[in-house]
């Protein structure tokens, strides 16, 4: 009967065990599903823009994580694509009478904001519907965006953000010191500051002139739209910025920034006047999500198709983590999937990466190569597209950009850390080595490297940096030497990319999928979108170990886990590398 009981007890316990998160999460994928609901807005509506969460350039139709986020408080992601189609479509929507606007503290890139910037004013010219926008305060970022807007509200107590950008960049140097591990520093480039955190205490003077020039482009497109959307002479308003004169909700109003200062109250009060209802009726706002739920898919007979591949995150060799890092593994599938679809007729290849691995990049590279040798491939580069994000997209027909794009740092380096010292003063931990060859053992962390040793890995970078530079001139249509002098590891705006010919035009992800239709000469297309996103289950199991990892973290260092995941990223450096500065912090 003992040994019964037990297996008896064993087997609730495997039930429980399984049972119940099973069924909680199916009971989030069920919610989830129909949260938003697919009906159709039968009444006269406001199109609701909330930017809470973090802007990416795309996510699910039907968010798997929505329900879940709701529970534990976490903001859920928005997808630019998202944001674009409704607008789209809310133009010519009989139903949707205005857009009402809220967006306090913006998450996004500096093209991303452009996007929607643009795709507001849009919205206005096409519809002729207004734009309302109100906060109780605006970040730089959320009131370039909200300047868009027909009429734009703050909250009489509330405050805005208008005093330029700056660049905070950490420096480990010291860290190091303090324990005793020296970084050997392989680079080709003054500019390439990637590794500058770990030799340095402070910016190169190139370092210093590249970010100063690259944060005054993207300062300058930023005020350039506020100029245009507010009609403030631009003069003016960079003396608005550089000055800080708006201290106050008052400075705001004098400088004809916002429209009005009122309480959200006020701000419902009208836009229930817009709509002619009365003081106690409900607005009738539509959010994001239902709204492109309720719209009905343009369905097109033609069985031809633009593959939009999209690769987003740090290059890495192996598979994709989506929105996180570039696979080459994954990416390179893509790309001849694409290749040897007869129906598929051009390429899209929207990147969005700051660099990575510089083999990975040169694996994907020689895939985009392959795939337009059969069929028209076009670069979208988003908010980066630098080192080896510029790497993928250089063997393209057409590089498309914004002009705040950041873009170039064509350049190489590699890190390898000498952990000698660390580990026999602080821990106590010595080594000895036998070896077959005399080099059997280069990159050993736990001992100095030789000067010939480093002429040998310097070498490396130095051959890397020469493919890099001499397939980028190929693929520029210039001679190596003349795109040498903009090279370098130097970073630039799409703007100025343009004008030294590494960009071909301006524009966005439409422009680019216009120009790759034109190329192939197509009338009538459907957009495949491609890796095809995860699945409900699979991308909650992720982000639940996401969530689990970074609280570790946090838990473990506190204030100074940004610098511990810092580290961590840079012992997982393997090879050369073709990337920009690993956390840069724009405000």
């Amino acid at each position: 009967m003992k040994f019964l009981r037990n297996v008896l007890a064993a087997l609730v316990a495997l039930t429980l065990f399984f049972g119940l998160p099973m069924f909680f999460f199916l009971m989030i994928a069920m919610v989830s599903g129909s949260a938003d609901g697919s009906e159709p807005i039968t009444k006269e509506s406001i199109l609701r823009l909330k930017f809470s969460g973090p802007i990416q350039d795309r996510v699910q139709e039907e968010d798997p994580m929505a329900v879940f986020n709701k529970i534990f408080g976490d903001k859920d992601a928005i997808g630019l694509n998202q944001v674009k189609k409704a607008l789209e479509n809310a133009a010519t929507d009989e139903k949707i009478k205005a857009v009402y606007l809220e967006s306090p503290m913006m998450a996004a890139g500096p093209s991303t904001a452009l996007e929607i910037h643009q795709a507001l004013k849009n919205f206005r010219e096409e519809s002729g519907k207004p734009v309302f926008a109100y906060s109780p305060y605006y970040s730089q970022l959320s009131y370039y965006v909200a300047s868009a807007a027909d009429s734009l509200y703050l909250n009489p107590i509330g405050g805005m953000d208008l005093k330029g950008l700056s660049a905070n960049i950490s420096f480990f140097k010291g860290t190091l010191d303090k324990l005793g591990i020296k970084a050997e520093i392989f680079r080709v480039g003054d500019f390439k500051s990637a590794v500058e955190p770990y030799f340095r205490k402070n910016m190169s003077e190139e370092n210093r002139l590249q970010y100063q020039e690259l944060l005054g482009g993207l300062n300058g497109v930023m005020l350039e739209g506020i100029s245009e959307s507010r009609n403030i002479d631009l003069a003016k308003l960079n003396n608005i910025s550089d000055s800080l004169l708006v201290r106050s909700t008052k400075d705001a109003m004098q400088y004809q920034l916002v429209d009005d200062l009122v309480y959200e109250d006020e701000i419902n009060a009208k836009l229930r006047a817009f709509m002619e209802l009365e003081e106690d009726d409900k607005i009738p706002f539509v959010g994001l999500n239902r709204y492109n739920n309720s719209v009905k898919r343009k369905v097109t007979t033609s069985r031809d198709k633009i593959a939009v591949i999209y690769a987003d995150g740090a290059i890495q060799t192996g598979k994709s983590e989506e929105g996180k890092t570039i696979g080459s593994k994954t990416l390179m599938e893509e790309l001849a999937k694409a290749r040897k679809d007869d129906k598929v007729k051009a390429v899209v290849l929207r990147v969005n990466s700051p660099g990575g691995s510089a083999l990975a990049s040169d694996m994907i590279w020689r895939e985009v190569l392959l795939t337009r040798e059969k069929k028209p491939v076009i670069a979208s580069m988003g908010d980066y597209a630098a080192s080896g994000g510029y790497y993928i997209s250089m063997a393209a027909d057409t590089i498309v950009a914004q002009p705040n794009t950041i873009t170039g740092s064509i350049g190489i380096f590699a890190v390898l850390m000498n952990f000698e010292k660390f580990l026999n003063d602080k821990v106590g931990i010595s080594h000895d080595i036998v070896k077959t060859g005399l080099f059997s053992d280069l990159g050993n962390p736990t001992r100095p490297m030789s000067a010939y040793e480093r002429q040998i890995i310097q070498s490396g970078v130095n051959e890397g940096y020469e493919i890099f530079t001499s397939k980028a001139a190929e693929g520029r249509h210039m001679s190596q030497e003349d795109l040498l002098k903009i090279a370098g590891g130097r970073v630039w705006t799409g703007a100025k990319a343009q004008e030294l010919g590494l960009v071909d035009v301006m524009g966005g992800l439409e422009t680019a999928i216009a120009i790759a239709a034109e190329k192939a000469e197509l009338e009538e297309y459907k957009i495949s979108n491609r890796p095809e996103m995860k699945s409900k289950f699979d991308q909650l199991f992720e982000d639940l170990n996401e969530e689990v990892q970074s609280k570790i973290v946090e838990y473990r260092f506190g204030p100074f886990a940004n610098y511990a995941e810092e580290l961590q990223r840079l012992e997982a450096i393997e090879g050369p590398q073709a990337r920009m500065v690993f956390d840069l912090e724009i405000e």
